[in-house]
């Protein structure tokens, strides 16, 4: 009488022969042929000759296997959903990850350490489908907030302007733009180039954080490039905004430190002042006697005085 697990490729035999592992042995078998892909098959007597089918998270794609751990485990990117399989089942889905083993194509995060498979993780990655590890966000974005299982680089966020992301696998920025820099939306350094912001340009000043440049307000001015801040207009020049360079106070008037305009401070009725680059009040002088000065921002005193007293 045959038994599974057992065979009896010959006449005459007292006792049958245990099947070897890696071959299936059911009951009548002669000649045990290779356990089928999909499964694996122990000795004989372990199992009385049945074949055992690979689990979920695992495929068999070759004959003659003799222990579950000949199975191999799902490939890169892909999961095995049911058992007994020849192949892989198909690719995971985008905003998950699945390395190895997984069961099905939205694995939950494995329990293990590294995991093996699960949902795209949040800060700053994102996973593409059938891939087998997230992909940090390029430089200059990032994942603001408890965001996760993002599907593709498009879902990260660009920087924000004034500030820089330098690595791009962050839930914040990295921090603001350099003083003298101005940073638009995607810069990855604190100090960019023409593509992402650049150098605060002359006339201009740009403090921390700046995400554009700012023009300097009147009474102030920048000589210079990247600065972080403009320089008040010096005594005896008028800087009417947005100056690169402070331009001379005009004759009837006097430009002390910061003023805005040429005509801020015009010599008062009664005075004049022919000279320019005056700084104070006292660069305007009383009108010369037989003269008079009836207007503000006099230059000279040329009106002579015809039966008025002067």
């Amino acid at each position: 009488m045959f038994f599974p697990g057992f065979h009896a490729d010959v006449e005459g035999l007292a006792t049958c022969k245990e099947c070897s592992a890696g071959t299936e042995c059911l009951r009548g078998t002669i000649y045990p042929p290779p356990c089928p892909q999909g499964y694996y098959c122990l000795r004989g007597s372990e199992n009385s000759g049945a074949k055992q089918a690979c689990p979920k998270g695992t495929f068999g794609n070759r004959t003659g296997l003799t222990t579950q751990s000949e199975c191999s485990y799902c490939l890169e990117g892909h999961y095995c959903g049911t058992a007994a399989l020849t192949n892989v089942t198909g690719p995971c889905n985008a905003g998950y990850f699945c390395l190895k083993g997984a069961e099905v194509s939205t694995p939950p995060d494995d329990s293990r350490t590294p995991k093996w498979f699960g949902e795209c993780p949040e800060g700053g990655f994102y996973c593409e489908r059938g891939v087998s590890q997230p992909t940090p966000c390029p430089p200059g974005t990032f994942a603001p907030g408890n965001v996760g299982r993002l599907e593709s680089k498009d879902d990260c966020t660009q920087c924000t302007a004034g500030s820089y992301c330098e690595l791009g696998d962050q839930d914040v920025v990295t921090g603001p733009c350099d003083a003298g820099y101005f940073c638009l939306e995607g810069s990855h350094t604190a100090r960019p180039n023409a593509s992402y912001g650049g150098i605060c340009p002359p006339g201009f000043h740009c403090p921390a954080g700046s995400s554009w440049p700012e023009p300097c307000d009147p009474g102030t001015y920048n000589n210079a490039s990247g600065q972080g801040s403009c320089q008040d207009c010096p005594r005896g020049f008028y800087c009417s905004g947005n100056s690169t360079t402070p331009l001379e106070c005009p004759a009837g008037f006097y430009c002390p430190r910061n003023t805005r305009y040429a005509t801020d401070n015009p010599c008062d009725a009664g005075t004049f002042n022919n000279l320019t680059g005056m700084s104070a009040v006292s660069a305007c002088v009383q009108c010369t006697a037989g003269f008079y000065c009836d207007r503000q921002g006099q230059l000279t005193d040329e009106n002579l005085c015809t039966n008025l007293p002067c």
